[in-house]
């Protein structure tokens, strides 16, 4: 029940936000400050297995998730969900008589992306990522033609299989 709150955000249990510490806590690194990357795949939560570790951030219960009782290794599951509302004047890009080439146009729209990832780590040696996105854009009632890149019902950004053949070496296989 508590990571069904957490992931609908409803509350956040066990949040302990920066306003919310003592000088002491506060000084304190943050074991979790760093187990997000630039790249989804290289994401690293092994802070969780810290016997030490005491806090709850939103998100934690999906990540490190046993598999058959751990074990099949364990996965973790995550994403990103993005609304960003645009506001243009005389931007109209399609050359028709509706919507004039770089006329006296104005749309308002809102674009919306949503990316999910999965990452199974059977092991030490042997994993299988996957990344996928969707992305719309709002019509601003039938007056806005969105971009091709604007709208993609669904696409794998990243799939693939990591086996490790070494500890310098690792074969990925898939996309």
């Amino acid at each position: 029940m508590r990571c069904l709150l957490l992931v609908a955000g409803l509350l956040l249990v066990g949040q302990n936000p920066a306003w919310f510490r003592s000088p002491a806590q506060a000084a304190e690194p943050n074991p979790a400050a760093g187990s997000h990357k630039g790249l989804y795949y290289a994401n690293d939560f092994s802070y969780l297995n810290d016997p030490c570790y005491q806090g709850s951030y939103l998100g934690d219960c999906l990540k490190l998730m046993p598999v058959a009782g751990g074990d099949w290794g364990t996965v973790d599951l995550g994403g990103q969900l993005r609304m960003r509302f645009h506001s243009e004047i005389g931007m109209g890009r399609e050359g028709s008589a509706a919507t004039p080439r770089f006329q006296d146009t104005q749309n308002d729209y809102v674009l919306t992306r949503l990316r999910l990832y999965s990452n199974w780590k059977v092991n030490d040696i042997f994993r299988v990522y996957g990344e996928a996105i969707f992305a719309d854009a709002s019509d601003d009632n039938g007056t806005y033609s969105p971009r091709v890149i604007d709208r993609n019902w669904g696409d794998f950004l990243n799939l693939f299989a990591d086996l490790k053949l070494i500890d310098s070496v690792t074969l990925r296989i898939g996309r």
